[in-house]
This record gives structure tokens, C-alpha cells and sequence, in this order.
């Protein structure tokens, strides 16, 4: 007489969770974009409505290149403008710059842009610290709640008529500057910043045609890269949107499908609400995912604070998994989380 052995039970539940495991690697990854509220990176003094703008006249002794510039890989020297001639034009047209951007965004009430040449030519292998008695004498003249100052600014300039087998003529303009916030209240440095930048021209118009009036000589192209310098300081005190790219993810699931669907077409809470369903904890590495979703279209709908909850979450989950590919991406994204809360903070302090 045969035995016959009880069959194993095997929950539906069971099947399907193994289903998506073996599945899993269908999953796919994509990048969505999104539109964000970037805040002022400059901790200006609190209640900043008055800027000054000012230019430390100061070269770097160990700046070799100066009323130097390269000519087809040949260095050569500059024998029509001397170094102090292109220092004066190189800041006056980066503190123009900056003060049209500042004066266009409507945040400041004035913008003071002090005269070239009240800080006599100084030159050294490093730079000094500005004297606070000399920013309390210019703040009786300016009446400034802040003061912007250039600390210093070079740049060069390359030409080339000819590069290897590309016969076309091209120029570029490397630019550096040292940027310095002083608070003539507290009498505290704000900010110290240091940028270095490359503006290029080439031939080609806008129909891919060769056309050598694109070059500028090197005079308006030494102006229209002190220009952009200005301008790209200057953006760094105004709240902009900005369009970013955020990963989401979508398994090899028909309600993680449809969800997106509903993602895609800006109807956050419907797949939120499918999201959500498959956050608990028994979903395992679906609830990763579900977590990590959740976290985004809480970002989307501008409540911080639930997509930090949402992410944290998250990452518990794949910790105690020991998933460490998610635990990576998971980390990626509460830092970037944990920086906009940061910044937005300060933003509704100010």
C-alpha cells in the first residue's frame, strides 16, 4: 500500500509575491522631470534691501598671464592695453552686469555700484583681509545694508585659426574671480566664493554655416566674458524654478503601471493612493519602491515634511533587507530631500 503525502499548501499570496521576485528585473527606472522652487544661495544679512557693489582692485603676484593672451597655442603679450587698462575695463563690466541683474529681479530696493579705483592697484602671493574701519568709512557715503565686493578678477583669452583638421576659426575667454559678501553691521564676512568660468565662440551661425563674424575680438570678447561672469554671480542671489530630473520606479507590476500612468499625467493622489497600498511592510521589495514613490509625489505636491517621512521609510526597509542597491539610490535622494527643507527653512526665516 502506497503512502500519499499531504499536499503542501501554498497561499495565493505566497505565488504572487514569488512571481514578482522572479520578475524583478524588469523593473524599469525613469527619469522624470519636475519643476522646483531654488532659492537664493547667498546668506545675505537679514533684511538686505540696500547693496553696495565694490571692486578690491586686486591681482594675485602669482598671476604670470597678466596683458598676456594665446594666439594659435603661442603665448604673446598684450601691446595695446596695459594690465591696469584691462583691469579697469574687465570690472567695471562685471559690476554693471551684476547690478542690472540685481536691479531687473526687483528684489533690492537700490544698488550702489561704487566707483573703480577707490581701492588703489594692490598686488601679493595672498590676498589680504579687508580692513572693516575702511567698510565703515565707504558705508557712510553708501548707506548699504550689504556689500558685494570683487575681491579679484582675471581672465585670458586663446584664439585659433586653425585646430588640427578642423580649419575654423574659434576663441575662448577663461574667467576667475573671488567673490566676498561684508555685513558693515556685524561686521562679519557673509560669504567668500571663488568662480572660474570658459565662454567660447566658434564660426558656425544658427544654421551650422560657417560665418567668421561670430569670433569677437579680443576686446569685446574680454567685455562680453566679464559681462557673463557678472551675470552668473548675480543669479546666485535671485529664487528661480528650475527644471530637475527625479528617478522613479516602475516593477514589472499592472497597479505600479497604471500608477504611473497617473504620474505621468499629474494626477498625483491617484497613484498615490496605489503607492500606498503597497507600502506596508509585508510587500518586502515592492514596498521599497512603493515608499521611495510616495516620497517623490509628496515632493511634487510641495509637503516636505511627508516626503522625508516617506523616504526615511524607505530607507529603514531596504536597511533591514540589506538591500543595498536601494539603500544607494534611496540615500541619493533623502540628500537631496534633506538639502531642499534646508534651504527652504531659511528661505521662510528670511
Amino acid at each position: 500500500m502506497s503512502l500519499i503525502k499531504p499536499k503542501k499548501i501554498i497561499s495565493r499570496e505566497y505565488l504572487w509575491v514569488t512571481l514578482i521576485f522572479a520578475t524583478f528585473s524588469c523593473t524599469v527606472y525613469k527619469d522624470f522631470p519636475i519643476d522646483i522652487y531654488q532659492p537664493a544661495s547667498v546668506n545675505l544679512p537679514d533684511n538686505t534691501v540696500n547693496i553696495g557693489l565694490i571692486s578690491r582692485n586686486f591681482q594675485f603676484s602669482n598671476d604670470t598671464l597678466q596683458n598676456f593672451y594665446k594666439a594659435d597655442y603661442i603665448v604673446k603679450k598684450d601691446k595695446t592695453f596695459t594690465p591696469a587698462q584691462i583691469d579697469s575695463i574687465e570690472a567695471v563690466n562685471v559690476l554693471q552686469s551684476v547690478s542690472e541683474v540685481l536691479n531687473k529681479s526687483e528684489i533690492f530696493n537700490r544698488i550702489e555700484v561704487l566707483p573703480y579705483g577707490i581701492f588703489k592697484p594692490a598686488s601679493a602671493d595672498k590676498m589680504p583681509k579687508l580692513n572693516w574701519a575702511v567698510i565703515r568709512s565707504l558705508n557712510t557715503v553708501a548707506n548699504v545694508d550689504a556689500f558685494i565686493s570683487l575681491e579679484t578678477y582675471s581672465s585670458f583669452y586663446s584664439e585659433f585659426k586653425y585646430t588640427g583638421e578642423e580649419e575654423y576659426p574659434k576663441s575662448e575667454v577663461i574667467t576667475a574671480s573671488v567673490w566676498c559678501v561684508y555685513d558693515p553691521v556685524t561686521e562679519k564676512v557673509k560669504e567668500r566664493i571663488s568662480i572660474i568660468d570658459t565662454v567660447y565662440w566658434d564660426s558656425y551661425d544658427e544654421n551650422n554655416k560657417l560665418s567668421y563674424a561670430n569670433i569677437p575680438p579680443r576686446l569685446t570678447a574680454i567685455k562680453l566674458a566679464a559681462e557673463m561672469a557678472g551675470k552668473n554671480y548675480a543669479a546666485r542671489y535671485i529664487p528661480a524654478w528650475h527644471k530637475v530630473n527625479r528617478l522613479y520606479i516602475i516593477p514589472p507590476i499592472e497597479d505600479f503601471r497604471v500608477a504611473a500612468l497617473y504620474f505621468e499625467d499629474n494626477k498625483i493622489d491617484r497613484a498615490l493612493n496605489v503607492w500606498k497600498k503597497y507600502s506596508p511592510e509585508r510587500y518586502r521589495k515592492l514596498a521599497i519602491v512603493a515608499r521611495y514613490n510616495c516620497a517623490l509625489a509628496f515632493e511634487m505636491k510641495d509637503d516636505h515634511e511627508e516626503a522625508l517621512k516617506w523616504i526615511n521609510e524607505a530607507l529603514l526597509l531596504a536597511v533591514s533587507m540589506n538591500s543595498k542597491e536601494d539603500i544607494k539610490m534611496i540615500l541619493m535622494f533623502q540628500k537631496v530631500l534633506n538639502e531642499r527643507q534646508e534651504q527652504l527653512k531659511h528661505l521662510n526665516h528670511k
